[in-house]
Parts: C-alpha cells; structure tokens; sequence
C-alpha cells in the first residue's frame, strides 16, 4: 500500500498542471505580459523595444507574439475587436480608460480578473493592478475582445460558399474540414483557379471551423422575447437566432444568449497599398458603410489595422 501510495505522489509530481499548462491565447497572452513586469515606462517607445514600454506599445508588443496585430496608439486599439461590457470581461480583453478627463482615450490594460490588470504606467512602469479602484473606475471608457474562440459547425446539407478576395482552394476546403480534391470533385472543377463571387457548393458532412469574437451574453429573464432582447442590443430577431443556432423564436428563463458575434471573414487586416476604396470594391460594399461601422473620422489607414466589414 505504502509503495502504491509513493507511486501515485511521484505520477502526480510529474504529471503537468492545468493551471501551469494552459494552451489559451489569453493565457499565453498573460504570461508573456508578466514577462515584462518591472520594465520602466518609456513614452513613445517602439513595438518590440524590451528596454522599456509605453501602454500601447506593451499591449502591441504582447498580443503580436501571439499572432494578433494591434494600432500602435491605444486611441487606435479601441477600434479593434468588438466591444464587450464590463460584467461580461474575460481575461485578456483590452481594458481602456480617460485619464484626462478630455473625453479622448490614451491608456489601457490588459484585464486578468476583476481584482487584477496589467498595464504600463507612467507612474510604475510595467506592474498589476486593480482595474476598477476608485481611481481607475470612474476613467473607465469601454472594453474590447480581440481574441478569437473556435467554433465548429456541422454542415448538415450541402452549402453555397461566395469566394472573397483572398480566398484560395486550399483555405477554403481547411475551412471546412475536407480536402481541395474533395471540393473540386464535387464542384466538376479541374483546376483549382477561382475567382471572387464564384458560388462553391460545400458537401453536407464537412465541418465548418471559424474563429470568432464573440461578445456580449445575456441571460434570459421572465417576460424575455427575442424581439425585446434584439432591440436592446441594436440587433435583430434574426441576428440573435444566427448567433445562437436557434431554429425557433422560443427561448426559456435562464438561457445564455449571444447578443454579438463577428467572425474572421468580417475581419479585415489592412495592408500596404490599401484604400478604403479598394477594400470596399473588393468586398462588395460602401466606403460609407465601412466608415460607420468602424467609426472612422478620416479616410486614413495604417498597415495592420483591422476593419470589420459589413
């Protein structure tokens, strides 16, 4: 008994934690900012200079060893992602804030609980925090999501896929789960040449995958529609059963519903040469309708920036 018991200490010893071997983003996100902790602040300082940071250099320098690109300024990094509300926070989200009382953003946060953030001060430099203290809550402008969740969804009948600008054969089959021989078989196809708006039908049995920014959740209440729900949320009853795979308006007390969802393909990467006349063309929509959506004041972009597209 008494080897049995020393045997199952030693397996758990070398057994990894969950805690220590997390493979999230936003865990992986953390971990690299807590690298940083104790750099001094550094006004003005380059993405990726180690010898000190200001906050949105830190939070640029961060989310792009994960593979996400941010604006250099934070006033640009609160138009990215979508926006997510305070009781709905979750660990990596970009926390944003007026110091100046000027109605003009210039600081951020990177949110790890409601306790603690981690952030570039002026002040102190890279350190945590508590992000809602009676100093920082009363500057709290919004929040914004830029890490993706995967979701797969079963192609249960065969589907339209409309190619976008970008598109390739290989992307679009890794998109669904199969492979590009698979798609041109069952489109007669026998080069793997498309090109934009060509209707590809998807075969029912693939597996839709998309990375997707999800937003805001609301819980169900007595005396709930989804009409109620969608006109608070300055959606529609169709949005709502879209987001949620709902087949039927009915829903019940204590349900979580998605009152925000925005995949990849809305997501849009500026890159060098771009207009927003060229990107509206090549995505079948307005310069106007891509202004409003991203609350653009000029016609300025930058290379890296993202733009969701209606």
């Amino acid at each position: 008994m008494k080897k049995l018991l020393s045997f199952m200490f030693i397996l758990c010893l070398l057994m990894p934690s969950q805690a220590f071997a997390s493979s999230s983003i936003a865990d992986a996100v953390i971990d690299s900012a807590k690298q940083q902790l104790g750099k001094p602040y550094k006004y003005g300082a380059a993405v990726g200079d180690l010898t000190g940071f200001d906050c949105s250099s830190f939070s640029s320098y961060v989310f792009s060893l994960h593979g996400i690109s941010l604006p250099r300024v934070s006033m640009d990094q609160a138009k990215t992602g979508i926006e997510v509300s305070r009781s709905n926070l979750k660990r990596g989200d970009l926390l944003f804030y007026d110091t100046n009382g000027d109605g003009q953003i210039n600081h951020l946060g990177i949110y790890i609980s409601a306790n603690e953030m981690i952030h570039s001060s002026s002040s102190a430099g890279v350190h945590l925090t508590n992000p809602f203290t009676t100093y920082w809550s009363p500057r709290f402008v919004t929040a914004r999501r830029v890490i993706t969740e995967q979701r797969q969804t079963p192609i249960q009948s065969e589907t339209i896929y409309s190619v976008k600008s970008g598109d390739t054969m290989f992307k679009i089959a890794k998109e669904y789960g199969i492979t590009v021989d698979a798609l041109k078989s069952h489109n007669r196809l026998t080069s793997d040449w498309i090109y934009i708006g060509q209707q590809l039908r998807i075969p029912p049995g693939s597996t839709l995958t998309q990375q997707v920014l999800t937003g805001d959740v609301h819980t169900v209440k007595a005396g709930d529609t989804l009409w109620l729900i969608s006109r608070q949320y300055n959606s529609t009853v169709q949005d709502l059963m879209t987001w949620n795979e709902l087949t039927t308006t009915s829903i019940q007390v204590g349900q979580n519903l998605k009152v925000r969802a925005i995949t990849n393909a809305n997501l849009y990467t500026v890159q060098s040469g771009d207009t927003l006349w060229r990107i509206a063309v090549a995505n079948g929509t307005t310069v106007q309708a891509i202004s409003e959506m991203n609350q653009l004041t000029s016609t300025t972009l930058f290379v890296g920036q993202a733009l969701q597209l209606p």
